[in-house]
């Protein structure tokens, strides 16, 4: 595991340490996705290593998770059930668009999504 301290600057920024950006492969000028997770009172960040993904965010049943997995390229997933019987999820999914238009993807998910 690998920790240290780094402060925020007066805009906002932080800096992320050179050790960190050299084991995760993180390149000058790559786009990174910060997430707060509510759970946790934390920042996630995400490497999506393809420039075509979708981020979708949202609550989803069971069944869909499965029909996400069967059907689409899905470069990571995170899922939290939600309820006693676990049919329902809090899920943060990366999509590859791989032939598929965004659109079509939130159109036929029906759930909250984000284009990266």
């Amino acid at each position: 595991m690998f920790s240290e301290i780094v402060k925020l600057d007066s805009k906002g920024r932080v800096t992320i340490p050179a050790t960190l950006r050299l084991l995760l492969d993180i390149k000058e000028g790559e786009n990174l996705v910060l997430i707060f997770n509510e759970d946790s009172n934390k920042i996630e960040i995400y490497l999506p290593k393809i420039n075509k993904t979708l981020l979708c965010d949202d609550e989803i049943s069971k069944n869909i998770l499965l029909e996400i997995l069967r059907k689409f390229k899905v470069n990571a997933f995170k899922c939290r059930c939600i309820d006693n019987h676990c049919d329902i999820y809090r899920c943060k999914i990366f999509i590859e668009l791989d032939g598929h238009g965004d659109e079509s993807i939130k159109k036929f998910l029906n759930i909250r999504c984000m284009s990266h």
